[in-house]
């Protein structure tokens, strides 16, 4: 008999898809990403990626506001840092 997976929070099981669909989109391109794909990369079933998302397109922008997350993160640390100008002679 399977042994049941533990149980996980919602939160952390839809980063988990956003984390795959994220490495995929990249590798395969979003087109060439079919949501069977996108589900066994995450490691479940393919129904259960529509629990936490309405349909692909809403994935992908789940995946654009982690990427913007990242950028703004980065952005914010080198934000406040001085700049050095260049001197024209």
């Amino acid at each position: 008999m399977p042994r049941n997976k533990r149980p996980q929070p919602p939160q952390e099981k839809r980063a988990e898809i956003v984390t795959a669909a994220r490495e995929l989109f990249v590798d395969a391109g979003y087109d060439a990403t079919p949501m069977g794909r996108l589900a066994a990369a995450a490691g479940v079933a393919a129904n259960t990626i529509y629990w936490y998302f309405e349909d692909k397109d809403a994935v992908l922008i789940a995946v654009l506001d982690e990427v913007m997350t990242d950028a703004w993160a980065q952005y914010q640390s080198v934000a406040a840092e001085p700049t050095r100008h260049a001197q024209i002679s």
